[in-house]
C-alpha cells in the first residue's frame, strides 16, 4: 500500500500470502480493493469476474477484477457493493471467481473499516 496522505487503507493477510487490501483514494473519494490469491494463475491485464458472499446470504458481483499479476487483481469503482457485502458478514465472507475462492473472517471488519469509509465520505 502506498505511503501517501492521499490514500488510507487496511489489509487483511493470511499465512499463505493471500490478502485483501481495501483502499480509499481521499482526493477522489473512491474506494477500491486488491485481492491476492497465491494459488491463482490469472492472465495479466485480463478481467476476472469476482463475486463476494457474506455468511448471512448477502451477495454482490460479479465485479470486474483487473488482473495486475497472475495472483493479484484490483476491483476499482465497483468495489463499493462488494465492501458493503463484506460488512454484512457475521463470521466470514468469501470472495472468488468460480475457480479460486478465499475466505476472510469478519471479526472486527466493520470496526476496522470505519476510518477508511470515513475518509471516502461513506459509512456503514
Amino acid at each position: 500500500m502506498p505511503n501517501s496522505p492521499q490514500f488510507i487503507g487496511i489489509q487483511f493477510v493470511h499465512d499463505d500470502g493471500g490478502a485483501l487490501t481495501i483502499i480509499c483514494d481521499k482526493s477522489k473519494h473512491l474506494m477500491s480493493y486488491v485481492l491476492r490469491e497465491p494459488r491463482a494463475n490469472w492472465q495479466k491485464s485480463s478481467i476476472v469476474e469476482v463475486k463476494t458472499k457474506a455468511d448471512d446470504g448477502t451477495e454482490s458481483g460479479p465485479s470486474p477484477g483487473h488482473v495486475l499479476k497472475p495472483d493479484t487483481l484490483a476491483v476499482l469503482q465497483e468495489s463499493t457493493f462488494d465492501i458493503h457485502t463484506m460488512g454484512q458478514a457475521n463470521v466470514a465472507f468469501v470472495m472468488g471467481d468460480g475457480v479460486y475462492a478465499r475466505i476472510f473472517l469478519a471479526q472486527n471488519f466493520r470496526t476496522l473499516m470505519v476510518p477508511v469509509l470515513s475518509a471516502c465520505g461513506d459509512h456503514w
